[in-house]
């Protein structure tokens, strides 16, 4: 008898990323109205955006506010698989800066609930979630700059936060400002890597200063005309 080994093929799963979810998404806040085709992974942290603007949009009487027929389909689990969005969706969904607020003032329970009162009754209503524990930019926890670990740091001056709204406004970001429009970064605790933040920032810095020399450019022709005409 020979003494050979019959070979044995190894079969090497596939390394499965969130890309190869991409046909089974759905955007979980669709209009009706929307002509987006890509529908977009959605991260931990958007997910809790659209939750907190589920819950101010529910306490408004306008029904074209309200967006019944849209918070019914939003799901109360997160599931990265099957959960998306369109980014015109996303961004008219949780653009609810500019809502009043129709719940009173009350102290917020352990539980993470708070007490209001509705025609004499006592109901509990949970509170908007704190961020969570990871950069507000990039999405993650662990970056590595040169070979150096860079820790997340959180969001403490009103300047950084002021700072970071104003930039999302003038990119119209609206991925950003679902996320920081309306919201205490400070009181909740948003983190980020400080590189992020900086790269983020810097670039609007630029473009406004772009924008500044190409005025002052124009101004200076427009009074050179001027002098000749005169």
């Amino acid at each position: 008898m020979s003494d050979e080994q019959p070979v044995v093929l190894k079969k090497f799963k596939k390394d499965i990323s969130a890309d190869d979810y991409v046909d089974v998404r759905r955007c979980i806040i669709h209009y009706s109205n929307s002509c987006d085709k890509e529908v977009r992974f959605l991260s931990e942290q958007s997910f809790c955006t659209i939750r907190s603007a589920l819950q101010k949009r529910q306490t408004q009487t306008n029904p074209s506010v309200r967006l019944d027929e849209i918070c019914v389909n939003v799901p109360t689990q997160y599931d990265p698989i099957t959960q998306g969005f369109h980014r015109w969706c996303y961004g008219n969904f949780t653009n609810v800066s500019r809502l009043r607020d129709n719940l009173p003032v009350a102290e917020s329970c352990a539980s993470g609930l708070s007490v209001t009162r509705t025609s004499g009754r006592s109901v509990l209503l949970p509170t908007s979630p704190l961020f969570l524990k990871q950069c507000l930019f990039c999405d993650k926890v662990r970056k590595t700059k040169r070979g150096i670990e860079e820790w997340l740091v959180k969001c403490v001056t009103e300047d950084a936060e002021n700072n970071i709204k104003k930039c999302a406004r003038e990119k119209q970001d609206f991925n950003m400002l679902g996320k920081v429009e309306g919201f205490n970064l400070r009181a909740r605790e948003a983190m980020y890597h400080e590189s992020c933040r900086t790269n983020y920032t810097h670039r609007n810095i630029k473009q406004v200063s772009v924008k500044a020399v190409d005025t002052n450019h124009e101004e200076r022709a427009i009074d050179g005309k001027e002098q000749k005409a005169a």
